[in-house]
């Protein structure tokens, strides 16, 4: 608002497919969260995703983010996210040595001091850790900076490993392996790739081999049992693998599309959650209770985005959701960026794992973190097309 140039704002609006985007999916939330239920429940609801659209209008139109913004914005970004790391560690390693327990040094156990989940903030170190790889000039770097950052790279690889977030470590992987074999194709020091291949090797062996909480968390992915995804009624005892629940929540959120003849319009943003806990108690599934504020899988959303929109806003809130992801890869098609490959690839992939915004984490790395690089990022590292 300080800016002024409210006239030219809203003309560059009005021809920015990626703003018109986020903007047509907020409406439709909008207008769904009029279907059914309380005053009180719904305007909360829209209060909690109103940054859904107040971002995308402040960052696809103002003038002042550009690459020198984007370095310092980066810059504090790794100081905040490199210092929450090295809390986290602190706190989890003293409570190691009381406890002498392992898993307070993984996963959800390891963001824990900061209330944080392991998944959303592997995504946030993830893309400082891209920054890092991508972005930094590391020929210019002086002796001491090449080495604090390439500390800071391994710090953030280490810590990646430590989160468990099987999506993540599954994309670091695949970005590795990419990267090496387009180095050896395009340079002519190969050895340097193949010993960072070797080294790639070793450690995912070391993961797979010796009895860790990330190798269990893979494990994790055989031990499916899909005979159960059918039955009627559950033992509150029993228990799902995280491919197992997420595929039993495509037979729930059909079931109650179907039950509540909301196929095609959803049964509302403020309804959906109600709705879950009323289907997951009719299973006998566990409700919680053992502890104060256990609520067992009461508070579970559909841990995926297209199924959550499909549940809150019918067909239309999907389409929606497609025709967003649509414009950004044709978008990041014509820049030929490798840092906004990245960025949307993995949010992409995270729309299938997770609910990413029904929290406000996920709110932000869907809106901050593309449009700051999309329309600051002029200096694009580029995918090369053969001559370098």
């Amino acid at each position: 608002m300080l800016e002024g140039n409210f006239v030219e704002k809203r003309e560059k609006l009005a021809k920015d497919p990626i703003f018109q985007t986020y903007l047509f999916y907020f409406l439709i939330q909008t207008t769904a969260v009029f279907y059914v239920g309380d005053l009180h429940s719904q305007w909360k609801y829209l209060e909690s995703q109103i940054g859904f659209i107040v971002l995308p209008l402040v960052l696809c139109s103002t003038t002042h983010v550009d690459e020198n913004s984007i370095k310092k914005i980066m810059r504090f970004f790794n100081i905040l996210i490199a210092s929450a790391c090295t809390y986290c560690l602190i706190v989890s390693f003293i409570a190691y040595l009381h406890t002498n327990n392992t898993e307070i040094l993984f996963y959800h156990h390891l963001v824990s001091p900061l209330g944080h989940h392991a998944v959303y903030f592997s995504v946030f170190v993830f893309f400082n850790l891209l920054y890092l790889l991508l972005r930094l000039n590391w020929k210019q770097l002086s002796h001491f900076s090449l080495i604090f950052q390439s500390c800071l790279v391994g710090y953030y690889f280490v810590f990646l490993i430590l989160l468990s977030s099987k999506l993540i470590l599954i994309i670091i992987f695949v970005f590795l392996l990419a990267s090496i074999v387009r180095y050896i194709l395009s340079n002519t020091q190969k050895w340097k790739a193949f010993a960072i291949l070797f080294i790639l090797v070793l450690i995912f062996t070391a993961i797979i081999s010796i009895d860790n909480p990330v190798k269990e968390r893979f494990n994790n992915i055989r031990k499916a049992n899909l005979t159960q995804l059918l039955d009627k009624k559950y033992n509150p005892g029993t228990s799902f693998t995280g491919a197992d629940f997420r595929l039993l929540l495509w037979r729930l959120t059909y079931e109650i599309l179907r039950d509540k003849h909301s196929l095609i319009t959803g049964v509302g943003p403020t309804n959906s959650q109600p709705f879950l806990k009323a289907k997951y108690l009719s299973l006998n599934m566990y409700a919680g209770g053992q502890k104060p504020g256990d609520q067992g899988f009461l508070s579970y959303n559909c841990h995926n985005q297209f199924l959550q929109s499909w549940l809150q806003s019918g067909l239309l809130g999907v389409f929606s959701l497609f025709f967003w992801n649509i414009i950004w890869i044709r978008k990041i098609q014509q820049r030929k960026d490798l840092m906004l490959y990245g960025i949307m690839l993995t949010l992409f992939a995270f729309l299938f794992t997770e609910s990413v915004f029904m929290r406000q984490y996920g709110m932000v790395l869907y809106t901050v973190f593309p449009l700051l690089f999309f329309y600051g990022g002029k200096k694009a590292t580029v995918i090369p097309d053969g001559t370098s």
